[in-house]
């Protein structure tokens, strides 16, 4: 950042895209975004980490568990756990899947879900069998792309339904270790 410009890693995933920094600080907030109160929080005054990336893993194993359980979910939106991949499953399978869910699955949704478990099984390789079963419910939702391009909501279904089956998995695994 200068006194013009702000460099970051933009939301469509351009890293070092600039922005004016009058434009940035009009985006940062949240006045459009309807389910948010306020602005969003600019944090500054970093300190360095103490600790090692193994010793954050571990330490983060609880709120992953919390995560994983849905104990996060926002009322009224599907979670992201089993029960949300069983719902979209459900879906696909009795009346296809509608544009906007379909843009959002291969704009976003998959990729990210993806890349996450991908990253998250990099992270905690320390712990095999859960690294295991990230990679390969990564795999399961990334390889889910081509079902949702061709519009083969019955291939996209079984590829859901694993991905459901993976996280009980990993929960279990989660609880074992938290």
């Amino acid at each position: 950042m200068n006194d013009e410009r702000v460099v970051m890693h933009d939301p469509q995933g351009h890293p070092y895209a600039a922005l004016p920094v009058r434009d940035f600080m009009k985006a940062w907030g949240s006045d459009s975004i309807g389910y948010a109160e306020g602005r969003f929080p600019l944090r500054t005054g970093f300190t360095k980490p103490v600790g090692t990336a193994a010793q954050w893993a571990a330490g983060s194993l609880p709120q992953a568990l919390n995560w994983a359980q849905g104990a996060e979910a926002i009322p009224g939106f599907p979670s992201g756990n089993e029960d949300g991949l069983r719902e979209l499953s459900e879906e696909a399978t009795t009346r296809g899947l509608s544009f906007v869910t379909t843009a959002v699955l291969l704009d976003f949704s998959l990729r990210l879900g993806a890349r996450r478990r991908s990253d998250t099984a990099d992270l905690l390789r320390d712990y095999p069998e859960l690294a295991s079963l990230l990679a390969r419910q990564a795999a399961v939702i990334g390889g889910a792309q081509i079902s949702v391009i061709d519009s083969d909501w019955v291939s996209l279904a079984r590829r859901l339904d694993d991905a459901s089956a993976l996280h009980s998995e990993i929960v279990e695994e989660l609880r074992k270790l938290a």
